[in-house]
């Protein structure tokens, strides 16, 4: 699936060269004239792949360049900062948990979980106020155990 909206896309586009180029190269208007051709091959992988901005094809971010290396799709890549926040949780387990059952409150099938989340919004910079509420979301959705460690304010 692409991004074409049915508009001709110029691939190979052409045209005559201006005379002042040639003035302005030492060589008589008159006596040459030429043409001008840009190979639209960027414009064309742009088209296939959904990329919204040319300089894309050359950055140097690893999470971009990955993206180039195939026909698939286009996916928004952020520039913001990411911001990180651990979790540690309670969860179904077939396993024993005692080292963190005082803590934690784990009970038998039980066990502690630990999770990252990298937030990184793909158009602004996240405050921690709002990282610390999208954590305590999480971490309520996901925690099973009969203590709460909330950090949202």
């Amino acid at each position: 699936m692409s991004s074409w909206t049915g508009e001709w896309l110029e691939l190979a586009e052409c045209g005559l060269m201006a005379q002042h180029l040639f003035s302005q190269a030492g060589l008589d208007p008159t006596k040459w004239s030429g043409l001008a051709l840009g190979m639209g091959l960027d414009r064309a992988l742009m088209l296939r792949k959904g990329i919204p901005d040319i300089r894309l094809l050359r950055s140097a971010d690893t999470r971009i360049e990955q993206q180039m290396m195939d026909l698939a799709l286009w996916q928004p890549v952020s520039q913001m900062p990411p911001i990180r926040r651990d979790i540690s949780i309670v969860v179904p387990a077939d396993m024993d948990a005692e080292v963190l059952g005082e803590r934690l409150k784990i009970r038998e099938g039980q066990a502690n979980a630990l999770v990252r989340l990298v937030l990184r919004p793909l158009t602004r910079t996240m405050t921690d106020r709002q990282a610390n509420q999208i954590r305590d979301d999480v971490y309520l959705a996901l925690h099973e155990g009969p203590v709460k460690e909330l950090i949202a304010r």
